[in-house]
Parts: structure tokens; C-alpha cells; sequence
């Protein structure tokens, strides 16, 4: 097969425009088709925001999974951690936990966040 040819099988399985062209014609389109927006700002407000949160895991297994420490040490976030946190920010698989010394990144396995604030 030719260069020529290859080019040719590529451009056969390719489509010929970007999905904001088709997002686009769609909307165009009468077709009755709901339209799609792709610029939506997700406005998906975090409902776990201010729970009280404690630990799920042993103390050494929290130490190692810290992350983005903003303010104290490890064992001082730890401790406030255990009394009295509440959730700052919950996103995918991470939680950042507010206590009076400063804030810290952990793993959602890790915690357990009150229901009902």
C-alpha cells in the first residue's frame, strides 16, 4: 500500500470535524435531539462541605496518608483531626479537612464524614 493510500484509509475513518462543530450542527439541527453544552460550568455544590469528619483508619495509617499540609505538624493535625474537623473541599477520591491548626489533603477511605450536617 502507498503512502498516498494510507492517507486516504485515515481520512475515510477520521471524522471531518471536532465535536464542537458537531455539538454545533446538532443544535442546528431541528431534529428534536436534546442540545448538549459543553461549556457548562459544573455548578455541582459539595454537600459533604462543613460535615464533621473523624478518622476511619489507625493513626499511623492517617500520618501516611497526609497530604498538603497548610499549618501544623502531622501529629498536631492528627490530634485536632480526632476531636473536632469538618470537610473543606471533597473531590474524586480526596477530601481536604479543615481543623483549627490548618488544613491537610487525606484520602475519602480514610475518614468518615457525618451525614446530615
Amino acid at each position: 500500500m502507498t503512502h498516498e493510500a494510507d492517507n486516504n484509509k485515515t481520512n475515510e475513518l477520521s471524522p471531518g470535524f471536532s465535536i464542537y462543530q458537531f455539538k454545533k450542527w446538532l443544535d442546528e439541527n431541528e431534529s428534536g435531539l436534546p442540545t448538549l453544552n459543553l461549556n457548562k460550568i459544573e455548578t455541582d455544590v459539595d454537600k459533604t462541605l462543613g460535615s464533621p469528619v473523624y478518622p476511619k483508619v489507625s493513626d499511623s495509617k492517617i500520618l501516611e496518608r497526609m497530604d498538603d499540609m497548610n499549618g501544623a505538624k502531622k501529629e498536631v493535625f492528627l490530634t485536632e483531626f480526632k476531636s473536632a474537623a469538618t470537610v473543606l473541599k471533597s473531590y474524586g477520591k480526596r477530601v481536604t479537612v479543615l481543623t483549627e491548626s490548618g488544613t491537610f489533603s487525606i484520602p475519602r477511605f480514610c475518614v468518615n464524614i457525618e451525614k446530615g450536617k
